[in-house]
This record gives C-alpha cells, sequence and structure tokens, in this order.
C-alpha cells in the first residue's frame, strides 16, 4: 500500500514540475481556445504550398506536403504562445525547427521561417521589425492564468522518490511518464550501445538527505565560484542573486518534498556522446556544486574501515 501511495505521488511529481509538458498544454489550448486562429493559419498554409517555386524551394515544399498539416500548424501556434513578450524572430524559428522533419537544420530553420511568415495573418501573433533592422515575434494569444501558474512552478524534474523503471533503450528515463534520450545534447542521440546496464546499476541506488547538514548550513550565493570570462556589470550581478533566489527557493521545495516522503530518492543517469556517465539533478546532483554533494547520502550507510597507511 505504501508503494502505491509513493508511485501516485511520482506520478504528480511528474506532472506537476516536468517543464516539456508546456507544448502539449499550449497544443490543447490553441485547440480549444483558438480554433478560429488555427482554421485560418491552416488555410494560409495550403494556399502557399499549393503555389509553384524555385526548383529547390519546390523539394522542401513537396517534403512539407508530407506532414500532418494541422498537427503542424498546431506546434507552430503553441510554440510562437510562449512569446507573450516580443522575441528575436530568428531565435523562434530556430527553435521550432524541429517541428517539420525531413530536412536538415538550415532548410528547417528557413521552412519554419517561411510558414511563420505566412501564417502570421492569422493574427495569432505579430512579427515586427526592429530598429536595427531585424524582426522580433510577439503572440496576440493570451495564456490562461491557471497555465501561467503551472509554469511558474515547473523546474528541473526533481529526484525520483520511488526505484526508477529499467532502462530497455536509449529513449528510457526511468521515470514513469517521462520518454526522453538518454544521450545528453542537442542531436546527439542514437540508438547504439551505451550500456544501459550502467544507467541501471547507477540508477537503483539510494540516497536519502543528509538533513543534519541541511538544517545547519544554509545555501548561499557566492558570486566568486563563477569564472570570470567578463567583467560583472551592476545589472548583471543583480541578475545573478535574483537567478539564486529563485534557484534556492526551489532547491529547498525538493529537500521539503524529499524529507516528507521518508527520506529516499534515486537519481537518473543518462551519457554524454563519448559515453561518461552523469546524474541528472539541478537541485540535487552528486556532480554538482560542494553543498549540492554535501546534502547526499547513501540510503543504507556501511563502515568504511581505511589502512592506516592512507590516514592522516
Amino acid at each position: 500500500m505504501e508503494l502505491f501511495k509513493h508511485i501516485v505521488q511520482q506520478e504528480i511529481i511528474e506532472n506537476s514540475f516536468n517543464k516539456k509538458l508546456l507544448r502539449e498544454k499550449l497544443e490543447h489550448i490553441v485547440i480549444t481556445e483558438y480554433p478560429e486562429y488555427l482554421d485560418k493559419a491552416l488555410e494560409l498554409v495550403n494556399e502557399y504550398l499549393a503555389k509553384d517555386y524555385y526548383p529547390s524551394k519546390n523539394v522542401r515544399i513537396a517534403k512539407l506536403k508530407e506532414h500532418d498539416l494541422e498537427k503542424l500548424v498546431i506546434s507552430l501556434i503553441a510554440g510562437t504562445m510562449q512569446c507573450q513578450a516580443a522575441y528575436p524572430f530568428t531565435a523562434i524559428c530556430g527553435e521550432l525547427a524541429g517541428a517539420v522533419k525531413g530536412f536538415n537544420q538550415p532548410d528547417a530553420v528557413k521552412t519554419v521561417g517561411e510558414l511563420l511568415a505566412v501564417m502570421c495573418n492569422s493574427d495569432a501573433y505579430d512579427i515586427n521589425r526592429r530598429s536595427d533592422d531585424s524582426f522580433e515575434l510577439v503572440s496576440r494569444l493570451e495564456i490562461p492564468e491557471k497555465v501561467l501558474h503551472w509554469i511558474e512552478n515547473t523546474q528541473y524534474l526533481p529526484p525520483m522518490i520511488v526505484k526508477p523503471l529499467e532502462v530497455k533503450n536509449n529513449r528510457d528515463t526511468g521515470y514513469l511518464t517521462v520518454k526522453d534520450s538518454l544521450v545528453l545534447g542537442k542531436g546527439n542521440h542514437h540508438d547504439g550501445d551505451i550500456c544501459l546496464d550502467v544507467i541501471n546499476t547507477a540508477n537503483s541506488v539510494q540516497l536519502k538527505l543528509d538533513t543534519q547538514f541541511v538544517s545547519s548550513y544554509e545555501l548561499e550565493f557566492n558570486p566568486s565560484t563563477k569564472p570570470k570570462r567578463k567583467a560583472v556589470t551592476p545589472m548583471g550581478l543583480r541578475t545573478a542573486v535574483e537567478n539564486f533566489g529563485l534557484y534556492k527557493k526551489m532547491t529547498y521545495r525538493t529537500m521539503s518534498m524529499i524529507a516528507q516522503t521518508q527520506n529516499e530518492f534515486y537519481l537518473t543517469h543518462r551519457v554524454d556522446k563519448r559515453g561518461r556517465l552523469y546524474s541528472c539533478g539541478y537541485h540535487l546532483a552528486t556532480q554538482g556544486t560542494a553543498y549540492n554533494k554535501a546534502c547526499i547520502e547513501f540510503c543504507e550507510e556501511e563502515f568504511i574501515d581505511v589502512p592506516n597507511e592512507f590516514k592522516r
């Protein structure tokens, strides 16, 4: 019964904090709240694809026609809804390039840019010229208050409070509801051998918070720990302090959540493209800051007898 309770809690945590669910929520809003904008944008795209262009563009248009156009338009409108404030046009084109399949990256960015320009007449968003002759995009569709509140509370997924699921392929993560690449880095995913048995072994190590340390030492902002690649401006320092305040708040929220569930947790792991293993954690991690590491202990402690020659 206790295990079932923790499984339910784990699913609630994943659905509450997983940032990758945002696009799914925004797509649902587009379909249910703004169907007139969707219909107009889809009409504009179909008109655009029906025309004849120069040879290389016709090749890209032919590939677009193989897509589910309604899903593609929904995805693009949902993506632009994140631009509640003005956002560089080239940047949003790059971020949404993954919506079109079968293109190399430059062609994908170019194609998405053309689609966004065409769909602009749906009035779902505006594309404005800046003073430096670059362009910016700003959404005209409001995000409901409850979704904005959910966005404010999302964060990097906390450690798991139940033992991770066995990873059986390179898209498993160990989480109950999350599928993602086990290979770190955008564009690095592959389905080759990445020693899943090692990842499963690392995922199965049960950990706990050192509650005595956490209650004795406070997480503090220390700008001297950051590499000084360039001079820190007063505004930059102020932003860093604000970001740290948010990080600190989320860290203590994560610790409190774990402490309230029997103070037992598991870290999941991924590999980089060179096969090196990394624990997945931002607020609690065995490869994080000195404070992060000091907060974590093995759940099943063992006394290690250090040979005299290694004692100081």
